[in-house]
């Protein structure tokens, strides 16, 4: 692809996944290796999709191929049109970069400054700091790292993506925060405030955090994707 000349945006799907293959260690019963095998998965803009499976689905490595962190062995990932597996390497992370936010696991810190002033060193510092107030309590501002719990640090990291002007935000959400009530009833609150696109990853279900989608993942593959009524939730 020419970088002179600026990528298609197609504004009426997010995020559009074609037969997507990736090939390492593999899920639990998947042939050949493969730990994704022939994913289809098809994102609105503005909505909130749950990718829901267990730790050997490949729940994680979709998301890690989403925000660049993986690169596919086949297939096609298409963020807003744009078909980000043509692209080479460097410009594909780039790119990523640019337009898809990652919340995959705890925010790296300074551990001499505290939590507000880890934040401040960033593009996004005042709306990173609201982002945050709003997902968990604000005394969280003034903790130093080192006296956080893991998962405080990852709703760190989770404030800063939703925070950023990308397009797209993906969030891995580790086993300790399933069910956790001091972020899940407030993320809804914040994609809809600032209009994000954004997929949470989850080991398991919870109906304290209404979706508009849920895609189900076993063994590598989609076993089930539907759209959700947001005021009956996951079922």
């Amino acid at each position: 692809m020419d970088a002179a000349v600026p990528p298609t945006r197609d504004l009426a799907t997010a995020i559009s996944v074609r037969r997507l293959c990736t090939t390492g260690a593999g899920a639990a019963g998947t042939p050949r290796g493969h730990a994704l095998r022939d994913v289809d998965v098809d994102v609105a803009p503005g909505t909130l999709t749950l990718v829901e499976g267990g730790p050997e689905d490949g729940v994680g490595e979709l998301l890690r191929c989403l925000a660049g962190r993986a690169t596919p062995a086949s297939g096609t990932v298409r963020v807003f049109g744009v078909d980000v597996t043509a692209m080479p390497g460097t410009e594909r992370r780039l790119w990523l970069d640019q337009h898809v936010g990652a919340a995959l696991g705890a925010a790296p810190m300074l551990d001499y400054l505290t939590i507000g002033e880890n934040l401040d060193l960033g593009h996004d510092a005042a709306r990173s700091r609201s982002v945050l107030t709003r997902l968990t309590s604000p005394a969280l501002l003034d903790l130093m790292p080192g006296d956080a719990t893991p998962l405080e640090r990852w709703v760190v990291e989770l404030a800063r993506a939703l925070s950023s002007q990308r397009d797209v935000t993906v969030v891995d959400v580790p086993a300790t925060g399933v069910g956790d009530p001091r972020w899940m009833p407030q993320l809804r609150s914040v994609v809809d405030l600032y209009s994000r696109t954004v997929l949470v990853g989850m080991k398991g279900r919870d109906p304290r955090l209404p979706c508009d989608a849920v895609v189900v993942m076993r063994s590598g593959m989609v076993e089930s994707a539907r759209p959700l009524d947001r005021e009956a939730g996951p079922s």
